[in-house]
C-alpha cells in the first residue's frame, strides 16, 4: 500500500515553517511526520504538497493508495485516513 500524506488548508497555520516545505516534512521530535508515519505503517511515504513544491517532494501514487492527512501525524492517532484511489490519480 502507497502512503500518500496530503496537505490541507491548515499548512498557512504554521508560517513561516510551511513556506519551504511540506507539513509532513516538520519535525516533531528527532523524527519528521513522514518518517513517524513510515514507521507506524511499516511501508513507505510520499507527499502531496502544493504545487510551488512539488517539484522537491514528488508524490508516488500507485494502484493502492491511502491518503492521509499530514497534520493529524503527529497526534498518535489513526485517524484522518483516506482511501481514494480514482482522486488521487486526478491530482497527478
Amino acid at each position: 500500500m502507497n502512503l500518500i500524506l496530503f496537505d490541507d488548508h491548515s499548512w498557512e497555520n504554521l508560517l513561516p515553517l510551511t513556506y519551504t516545505r511540506p507539513i509532513a516534512e516538520l519535525r516533531m521530535g528527532i523524527l519528521t511526520i513522514r518518517e513517524k508515519w513510515e514507521w507506524r505503517m511499516n511501508s513507505r511515504a510520499t507527499v502531496m504538497t502544493r504545487p510551488y513544491l512539488r517539484e522537491l517532494f514528488p508524490a508516488d501514487p500507485g494502484e493502492d493508495n491511502l491518503l492521509i492527512s499530514a497534520k493529524k501525524g503527529h497526534e498518535g492517532r489513526l485517524h484522518g485516513l483516506f482511501s481514494w484511489n480514482a482522486v488521487c490519480k486526478d491530482m497527478f
